[in-house]
């Protein structure tokens, strides 16, 4: 029998310091990178990860989250607008939509 707890797959780990902080996918709105980590800004705070923004892209796939610029990952259910070169997330945050993932974000997304 496998003994193993039921763990909530919505949730995952990120290493601070000598601890690792348990994050629920869906309170993440955006992940940016920073020159050599990430930030998780979630709706009430953010922490800090030493991962990639590529291994995030990677890691959260299967929650929708989706590269729209170099520098950022976002949630797809924090989009509450997207406007021209931006998209408006959850929080009054504005994130750039780079050229490169412009036309991918548009067809998944936002054409029908």
């Amino acid at each position: 029998m496998d003994q193993r707890k039921n763990v909530n797959h919505s949730n995952f780990f990120i290493k601070s310091g000598h601890d690792y902080i348990s994050i629920n996918s869906n309170d993440v709105v955006f992940i940016k990178s920073d020159t050599d980590s990430t930030e998780i800004y979630q709706s009430t705070k953010k922490d800090l990860s030493s991962e990639t923004l590529s291994y995030w892209e990677q890691k959260l796939k299967p929650f929708q989250f989706i590269r729209v610029h170099k520098s950022y990952l976002v949630n797809v259910s924090k989009i509450e607008k997207a406007s021209g070169k931006q998209i408006h997330l959850a929080g009054n945050q504005i994130i750039p939509i780079g050229g490169v993932y412009k036309e991918q974000f548009l067809a998944n997304y936002i054409k029908n």
